[in-house]
């Protein structure tokens, strides 16, 4: 798209499978949470930046950081009660708990002669900041917009619009 004889001007999101978009996210990370940053589209407060990067030494690309504080807190919130409830059900019965995909996704379910269940339950951390690493994140990247709020405002239009020819 950007090589060609006439450039297509483009906006798309960037999926934090992609190791560019969670570099972008890491190197916002501590800085985005200010006022200064703070844009309100559609009732909802985001805070957004924007990175001009280099796209192989021959153009420029529009990196929009966004930051939604209350989808992260909302996300977290969620994922803490349900690993809480699969750690209660699971000390209820470790052995079925230990053969279903959920439990051990997000618990260490061990033998264990010191328990009087027979079993030790740990909730794995790591598993769970991984999960949350991105949540309220997203990336978009753009040869054309160089406004994160009109970044925004175009993207979620088109969203919609995409949206409904699913239905």
């Amino acid at each position: 798209m950007l090589d060609s004889a006439s450039p297509v001007r483009f906006i798309q999101a960037v999926p934090f499978t992609a190791r560019f978009a969670k570099k972008q996210v890491d190197s916002e990370r501590k800085d985005i949470d200010q006022m200064s940053n703070t844009i309100v589209y559609g009732g909802d407060s985001i805070r957004g930046v924007i990175k001009l990067r280099s796209c192989n030494g021959k153009h420029k690309l529009y990196t929009h950081i966004y930051y939604h504080a209350m989808k992260t807190m909302k996300v977290r919130e969620e994922l803490f009660s349900y690993v809480t409830m699969l750690k209660e059900q699971a000390e209820k019965n470790s052995a079925e708990a230990k053969q279903k995909e959920d439990y051990t996704k997000y618990l260490l379910i061990r033998n264990s002669d010191k328990s009087t269940s027979g079993y030790t339950i740990t909730i794995k951390d790591d598993v769970i900041a991984k999960e949350l690493e991105t949540a309220g994140w997203m990336l978009l990247v753009s040869n054309d917009i160089s406004s994160a709020t009109e970044a925004i405002a175009i993207y979620r239009e088109k969203d919609v619009v995409e949206k409904g020819f699913f239905v």
